[in-house]
């Protein structure tokens, strides 16, 4: 976001995903997640002084990922994964409606899953992520790489 000053307040994300896998070692991830990103921007007022806008943006992904494990029969799996994500902005708040509500970003990641109960593993996922666009309201991590930390439960269905 435009920053005037204040200090960007970290996005909150969450969702679910799906993985399948297509060979020994490989699977395909694909889901559905939320992401909140709030900040201010600095408006010039005609004839006046500048003020602070502050903007919620509210958008819907969908992330496809690709995974490598390392050792996938182990309790303690190792994995690397590359994927992309298309996101939408879905609500607005503080601010008028975007113009192009699209973001797309590709990002790699390097992560670990331990079986805590059968069919049930605790992972952690470091992750690298670059936008391959601009969005109106995003210009400050639009620019660089951001980092990110995925973590959660995920369950064997099989």
């Amino acid at each position: 976001m435009y920053n005037s000053g204040r200090a960007p307040v970290f996005p909150i994300s969450f969702g679910i995903s799906a993985a399948i896998p297509f060979a020994a070692r490989w699977t395909l991830t694909a889901g559905l997640d939320y992401t909140q990103r709030a900040g201010a921007r600095s408006v010039a007022e005609p004839g006046g002084p500048a003020r602070v806008q502050n903007v919620t943006l509210h958008y819907l992904g969908l992330p496809v990922d690709v995974h490598y494990y390392i050792n996938p029969e182990s309790r303690l799996r190792v994995y690397f994964g590359a994927g992309l994500k298309m996101e939408k902005c879905i609500h607005v708040t503080g601010a008028g409606p975007l113009q192009d509500p699209w973001l797309f970003s590709a990002g790699l990641h390097a992560g670990a899953d331990l079986r805590i109960l059968p069919g049930v593993r605790l992972f952690l996922a470091p992750s690298v992520t670059q936008y391959l666009n601009r969005s109106a309201y995003t210009a400050s991590w639009d620019d660089a790489p951001y980092f990110s930390l995925h973590a959660g439960l995920s369950f064997d269905l099989k």
